[in-house]
């Protein structure tokens, strides 16, 4: 009798994910979600006129790329690794989005730097707003778990932590199966081993 192989952590990070339905999302977490997707597009309206947004958004019109996706605060569209990159610079260029402060009283944070993927993966894939907002709860429950795992002292932060919740948010919106979730996730997550000095 062969026994099964016990389930990878990626692919019991993809099951968690995948059994999740938009309406099993509290509405409580729904509100809370669309105040964060109101700051998080308010702070991306306000940075617009920021040198460096202008930059960015000027080198995306320059490169072109399909019009997938909404760039905040216009009717611009553009790729949907370009919306991605293009909103996530805007809300972040003034640093005022959301963070997330621990336990102890330091920062510990910006999951909103996510929403981005939520937007672009949900307009991407004509997801309702619900499910974009679910995607969102899905971001910011995974990355308050993640962070609860890490040492003051580890290599990673809530940076490296985007990584893991970058594809899970989008993977859940494409309706990725499992295996490809996993396989999304475990290369988001692959890093070098540092080297001991």
């Amino acid at each position: 009798m062969t026994s099964t192989p016990k389930p990878s952590t990626v692919e019991r990070l993809a099951d968690w994910a995948l059994s999740i339905h938009a309406s099993d999302i509290p509405r409580s977490a729904i509100g809370q979600a669309k105040l964060l997707l109101l700051d998080t597009v308010g702070c991306g309206l306000a940075a617009s006129e920021q040198p460096a947004a202008r930059n960015v958004l000027e080198a995306m019109a320059n490169t072109g790329g399909a019009p997938q996706c909404t760039v905040i605060g216009g009717a611009a569209k553009t790729s949907f690794p370009n919306a991605v990159l293009v909103n996530g610079m805007l809300i972040r260029v003034l640093d005022f989005n959301d963070y997330v402060i621990e336990p102890d009283g330091s920062i510990g944070g910006h999951p909103s730097d996510n929403i981005p993927v939520a937007l672009a993966a949900g307009e991407f894939n004509n997801r309702s707003g619900r499910d974009v907002l679910a995607a969102m709860v899905i971001g910011y429950e995974l990355y308050g778990r993640c962070k609860g795992f890490l040492e003051r002292r580890s290599p990673w932060d809530g940076s490296s932590i985007s990584g893991i919740i970058a594809p899970v948010m989008a993977g859940w919106l494409m309706r990725l199966d499992r295996s490809t979730l996993s396989h999304a996730v475990a290369l988001s997550v692959a890093r070098k081993r540092r080297r001991s000095s």
